[in-house]
């Protein structure tokens, strides 16, 4: 496991998958003393789904994080795993969201956007009408998978 886990932290590939999947906010694995793993994550929607990616977008990530576990059950059928994984969940006491009305998505094009929406500012400074409206236009173009 801490091979697994230094690889994840030295080896792009190994975590590549994990973070081109946008619905998932936080993710952490820990290892705990006597031979424990500890494993938090917050995401969009709902676990029967996110069990259900993770089953195939990371299978043989997944069966080196969790293979060894006792009772394993493997990740296919998904619902199997579910309820494997269910019966080892803990419930939080507390959470924070600093934007709790936004999925990951919506916070990554917040953050592209506004770049862009500053160079649009620093090209209409005093500009006239046509300048801004030839302007703006091709802002709502390049950000309009942003918005």
């Amino acid at each position: 496991m801490r091979l697994l886990l230094f690889s994840a932290r030295h080896l792009a590939f190994v975590t590549a998958p994990l973070r081109q999947l946008s619905f998932i906010h936080y993710a952490r694995w820990t290892v705990l003393p006597g031979r424990w793993l500890h494993f938090e994550s917050n995401f969009d929607g709902d676990l029967p789904q996110y069990i259900d990616t993770f089953a195939h977008a990371l299978r043989w990530r997944m069966r080196l994080a969790w293979g060894m576990g006792q009772g394993y059950p493997g990740l296919v059928p998904a619902d199997r795993y579910a309820r494997w994984s269910d019966s080892h969940t803990s419930a939080d006491d507390h959470f924070y969201a600093a934007y709790p009305d936004a999925s990951t998505g919506m916070v990554g094009a917040g953050l592209r956007l506004l770049p862009r929406f500053e160079r649009l500012r620093a090209a209409v400074d005093g500009a006239d009408a046509a300048t801004f409206e030839r302007e703006y236009l091709r802002f709502l173009t390049d950000v309009q998978h942003d918005i």
